[in-house]
This record gives C-alpha cells, sequence and structure tokens, in this order.
C-alpha cells in the first residue's frame, strides 16, 4: 500500500516530539526518514523501503540534564523579564513633557540675615553715641534679640542703656544696680528668671527689657510713664528725676535720625 510524504513525514515529527520530551535518556535524538516512496506490502518490504535514522542532538553527560534545561530556561525568563521591566521604567522615568519649576532659595540663612542687622543697627549705635564699633556692634546684637522678645523699639532699648550704663558691662551703683540696664537683682532677679547671671551683660539687658515690657504694659503703652517708672519706681514720687530721666533718654533717642518719645 502506498504512503505519501506527507504522511511519513508527520509521523517522524511525532516521534522527534516524543524523543525530546524524554529528557531523562541519555541523548535527545531526532529521527529522520525518508520518506520519497514507502510502500507497505504483506509480508516484505522492497528494497527501497524508507530507512530512519537517529541523530544525536543534545548529548546529557550528567542525569540531572533535566534539571540543567529547567534553569537554563528560568534563567533566559527572567533575563527577559528584567529587560521588560527596565525598558518600562525608563519609559515612565523619561522626559514627558512636564515643564520644570524652579523653587526660590532663600539668598541667605536666617543667621547670616541676622548679622546683616546686627552690622547695620550697630553702626547707628556707633554714629548716634560716638562709641567703638566693636562695642556697638557686641551690644547692637544683644540689644535687637531682646527688643525681638519683648516687642520694643531698639533704639529706645539703647538710649536706655546709654542712659542707664554708657555701655559698660561690669558697672554697679551705689544702690546695688548693675550691668549695662542697671537692674537691681534683689527685686528683679526673680522676675527676669536669672538673678544669678544678671552680671552677665547679654541676660542683663534681656532682663531690663523685659522689666520695661512690663512697665509699659502697666502704662498701658505710655513710653514715657513706662521710662518714669523704671527710673524711680511706679510708687515713687519723684516726679523730678522721672522726667529728667525721660529727657535724657529722648535726647539720645533723638540722635537715630531725629527719632522722639
Amino acid at each position: 500500500m502506498l504512503v505519501t510524504g506527507k504522511v511519513a513525514a508527520k509521523k517522524c515529527w511525532a516521534i522527534f516530539r516524543e524523543s525530546m520530551s524524554k529528557t531523562s535518556h541519555r541523548f535527545l535524538s531526532y529521527r529522520s526518514c525518508d520518506a520519497s516512496s514507502i510502500y507497505r506490502a504483506s509480508g516484505r518490504a522492497p528494497a527501497d523501503s524508507p530507512r530512519c535514522h537517529s541523530l544525536d542532538l543534545v548529548p546529557h553527560s550528567h542525569p540531572r540534564s533535566g534539571w540543567l534545561l529547567t534553569f537554563l530556561f528560568t534563567s533566559f525568563l527572567t533575563l527577559l523579564l528584567l529587560l521588560t521591566v527596565s525598558f518600562s521604567v525608563g519609559q515612565v522615568l523619561a522626559p514627558q513633557g512636564y515643564e520644570k519649576i524652579a523653587f526660590a532659595t532663600p539668598a541667605a540663612s536666617g543667621r547670616s540675615m541676622h548679622r546683616h542687622e546686627v552690622t547695620a543697627f550697630g553702626e547707628r549705635v556707633r554714629e548716634a553715641f560716638g562709641i567703638e564699633r566693636h562695642v556697638a556692634h557686641e551690644f547692637a546684637d544683644w540689644i535687637l534679640e531682646a527688643s525681638i522678645r519683648q516687642a520694643l523699639s531698639p533704639e529706645l532699648l539703647a538710649s536706655l542703656v546709654v542712659t542707664e550704663s554708657s555701655f559698660r558691662k561690669t558697672v554697679r551703683s551705689a544702690v546695688g544696680a548693675i550691668g549695662p540696664t542697671q537692674v537691681r537683682p534683689e527685686y528683679w532677679g526673680d522676675f527676669c528668671g536669672h538673678a544669678d547671671e544678671l552680671h552677665d551683660p547679654e541676660q542683663n539687658i534681656y532682663c531690663g527689657a523685659q522689666v520695661l515690657s512690663h512697665f509699659m504694659e502697666r502704662c498701658a503703652g505710655d513710653i514715657p510713664c513706662a521710662l518714669a517708672a523704671y527710673n524711680v519706681g511706679p510708687h515713687a514720687r519723684r516726679v523730678g528725676a522721672a522726667n529728667r530721666y525721660v529727657k535724657k533718654i529722648d535726647g539720645y533717642l533723638a540722635s537715630f535720625d531725629g527719632l522722639t518719645l
């Protein structure tokens, strides 16, 4: 019986797939058949009957060849996955036509800004009172800080300091008032919260500003009233001394570009 070459090819392809699936064998074989003319006769085949030859493709030198193929196949899939993910991420991170916005940054730090203010005010103090530059700048730093804390005019506070001590750090009065703002520790030490630090000129100025702010509040914002109370006390009747004190401070205040009370 005559069988066509197409049928023989299909049969050989089936044999090839079966041999490829047997990974536990020592070799993967391909079975090739010459199907140019195939006869099947009862009892015997002609001399030119098809012959199939086995062709070894992949030798397996180890019984774990199936595991090796699985590992290689898995590695290939992993590499393909990584390439796909990398490409996807690259597409996401690639420029999408969005506009870039530059956020404004401060031209200088807060501390640098403060130093600039201290320098400028120190020069004003030096010109107003005729004191040395390094002294004016040192006191300017403390006065600015104290005026910010107590919401006072720095020019007013500087005028009080020059009136009380002429910018001397360790001056002491006959009645026990000390430092640049001439506060008395027995009266105001507890009020300011650091009686033992009032010999420090910086803390002394902070305390003096706190006391003046206290009198400003009691006098409902009246500056001459607050200055008089600072000088002679809130209950003193030395009106003349208080007026002279206020007038003196007013004169120093005028040194700052003609400022007045």
